[in-house]
C-alpha cells in the first residue's frame, strides 16, 4: 500500500473567495470527496464549479482559473497552495493488486508500477 499527500491546487485568490469554487473528476473520485468534505468539516462555504470525467480536463480548468481542486503531487503536476489557506486534506492510499501469475509482461508492468509508486509515496 502506498500513501500520497494531497494538496489544494490553484491560485490563492480562489482559495480566499467567499465561496470556494471546487473542481473534480466524476465520482467515484477520492480526491473529489476529500475536496468536498474538508471545507464542510469547518463550515467553509463551497460550490461545485466543475466536474469532468478526466484529469486533463480538470488540469485545464484549474489552469484557466475556474476552480480549485485537491490532488496528489504526482496526479496534478501543478503548483500547490500554501497549507494554511484551506482545511487540511487526508492522504490518499493506493495499491497494486495483481490477480494472476506474476510471470511475463503483466508481472513486469506490475513490478514497475509498484516501484514507481514506492518512489512517490509519502511517509505520514
Amino acid at each position: 500500500m502506498h500513501r500520497f499527500a494531497t494538496h489544494w491546487v490553484d491560485a490563492p485568490q480562489l482559495a480566499a473567495a467567499e465561496v470556494s469554487p471546487l473542481g473534480g473528476i466524476t465520482p467515484p473520485c477520492p480526491c473529489l470527496s476529500a475536496a468536498q468534505q474538508a471545507p464542510d468539516r469547518i463550515g467553509l462555504p463551497r460550490r461545485m464549479a466543475l466536474v469532468t470525467p478526466g484529469l486533463d480536463g480538470l488540469r485545464s480548468a484549474v489552469q484557466a482559473g475556474l476552480g480549485i481542486t485537491c490532488r496528489s503531487a504526482p496526479g496534478m503536476a501543478l503548483p500547490t497552495l500554501p497549507a494554511d489557506l484551506l482545511p487540511r486534506l487526508p492522504a490518499m492510499t493506493c495499491s497494486v493488486i495483481q490477480r494472476h501469475s506474476r510471470k511475463g509482461e503483466t508481472g513486469e508492468i506490475a513490478a514497475l508500477l509498484a516501484s514507481a509508486l514506492a518512489t512517490l509515496s509519502c511517509a505520514e
